[in-house]
């Protein structure tokens, strides 16, 4: 995906959904509930973990959804660095004090409203994602995302060279033809602002000041001599 503006606004209102989602849904289901049957009552902590547990969860999702290839490094990184360092931290934060959720996590954990939330948060937005992204695959795909549903299929290139050209000449005609009419653009507006008369004021210049280097009379000539 090329960055533009459009992929600018696209990715900012990604964001703004998944935020409204795994801020409404815990609110809305930890408001004025108890928590397990010992009667723990609901209070900041759980609906804090259970968010940002949820944002922990949909952004591990949405980079493997957005990842192009998926190797033993990603699932690595992805379960034991990124979701395995965080289940950590929350459990020895627990039980160390280092933060304000002493004794929480036990009593989050043990509640179905927190299993609940996550399933739902995690479900609701990996659904929408993975709709955008077969959209974009399916329907606006690009001249790489062809090349990858081809090898995925065991098809050759070469019997759809032809309908990549024109993938690729659409791609051609929207982002490098724009490029290269914006860096013209910019390489003219450089050569005005270096050169204040236009493009040929140092060729002019040099050729004033061979001039005013050259002798102009004979007893210059003699004198040169």
């Amino acid at each position: 995906m090329i960055f533009n503006n459009w992929t600018f606004i696209y990715w900012i209102l990604m964001g703004v959904g998944h935020a409204l989602v795994v801020f409404i849904v815990p609110l809305f289901i930890f408001q004025e509930n108890i928590l397990n049957r010992d009667a723990d009552n609901s209070d900041l902590w759980s609906f804090s973990v259970t968010s940002f547990t949820c944002v922990i969860m949909i952004v591990t999702l949405k980079l493997m959804i957005n990842s192009k290839y998926m190797t033993w490094i990603n699932l690595v990184s992805i379960f034991f660095l990124s979701l395995g360092i965080y289940f950590i931290y929350v459990w020895a934060s627990n039980y160390t004090g280092f933060s304000l959720t002493y004794m929480s996590i036990p009593t989050i954990w043990s509640s179905a409203h927190f299993y609940l939330t996550v399933i739902v948060c995690v479900t609701f937005c990996y659904i929408i994602d993975m709709f955008i992204t077969s959209f974009q695959f399916e329907i606006t795909a690009g001249p790489g995302d062809f090349l990858r549903k081809l090898i995925a299929n065991g098809k050759s290139i070469n019997t759809h060279a032809e309908e990549f050209q024109n993938i690729y000449g659409k791609i051609k005609t929207r982002y490098v033809d724009v490029d290269i009419e914006r860096e013209v653009k910019v390489e003219e507006k450089r050569d005005l602002k270096v050169n204040k008369y236009g493009p040929n004021k140092f060729k002019d210049t040099k050729k004033k000041t061979e001039k005013k280097k050259g002798p102009k009379n004979e007893i210059e000539l003699e004198f040169l001599a």
